[in-house]
């Protein structure tokens, strides 16, 4: 974490050295701001999304990115998603990688992933009323594309149209509707 350059300033950084409102007043005042710096061939730096990027060839590429493209032995396929398998961001190792094919197994694995750590069980879904984890037989199950998109169990529905018909029904005896 860098902070601004700028004498009696402690805000963190954002560009060239300088804090957001330096960086501002530069611009509102036509100063010169800070020159560019160019990074060299293989430094790094932890980037705004937590992912460490570095430059290759003159541009700068995720790490994790380029490291599973090394890997592989070339680019990877058009909508491949690199996936952490610790989820830490910053742990950019091969046996820490795994090259899913889509955004759709990426997501599937960060919820079975998710399932496991709350209930213990990978397979177990999120009921989006009561937010409970429950084997998917006991859940009313829509799906979208062939993916589940809402789950819920039964009697989590009838409770919640239940209490939204009573909160209808005093809207409209109150006139407000």
């Amino acid at each position: 974490m860098a902070y601004c350059t700028r004498p009696n300033c402690n805000r963190l950084s954002v560009a060239r050295g300088i804090c957001h409102r330096h960086y501002q007043a530069a611009h509102r005042e036509g100063s010169a701001l800070p020159p560019r710096t160019k990074a060299e061939d293989g430094a790094g730096f932890l980037g705004d999304t937590g992912y460490r990027a570095v430059y290759k060839n003159g541009k700068r590429k995720a790490q994790h990115i380029f490291v599973a493209e090394s890997a592989l032995g070339r680019c990877l396929p058009s909508g491949a998603v690199v996936h952490h398998v610790n989820e830490n961001r910053d742990d950019n190792r091969n046996v820490n990688l795994v090259i899913c094919e889509s955004s759709a197994y990426h997501l599937y694995l960060h919820r079975r992933v998710r399932a496991l750590r709350e209930c213990g069980n990978a397979n177990f879904l999120k009921c989006s009323i009561c937010k409970q984890f429950d084997d998917p037989g006991r859940l009313v199950i829509f799906f979208s594309n062939g993916a589940p998109r809402n789950q819920h169990h039964r009697q989590c529905w009838n409770l919640y149209h239940r209490a939204l018909r009573r909160k209808y029904r005093k809207v409209r005896a109150d006139g407000n509707l």
